[in-house]
């Protein structure tokens, strides 16, 4: 996921903030942050005010794909399922 976005940007990723959930916390990826250099961010645990940044940050890559499959015309098909 990493390496894919950061090819995609053209773009080095610097930092990565996400939630304590265990698809972001796992010793695999710690070594891939670790091996780019990446530092991971979490909010501190039980603290779902915290997660607000990242809930709003997500909203908003959410409503930028939905506005550009409009613009498109593309297919729902196309897109899985969508909010």
């Amino acid at each position: 996921m990493v390496l894919i976005t950061s090819k995609l940007l053209l773009m080095i990723i610097q930092e990565l903030y996400s939630d304590n959930g265990i698809g972001f916390v796992n010793s695999q990826l710690k070594t891939i942050f670790h091996n780019r250099g990446i530092l991971h961010k979490t909010p501190c645990v039980n603290t779902p005010q915290q997660n607000r940044r990242i809930e709003c940050k997500h909203h908003h890559i959410l409503d930028v794909a939905c506005a550009l499959r409009f613009q498109a015309s593309l297919s729902l098909s196309l897109w899985g399922s969508t909010p």
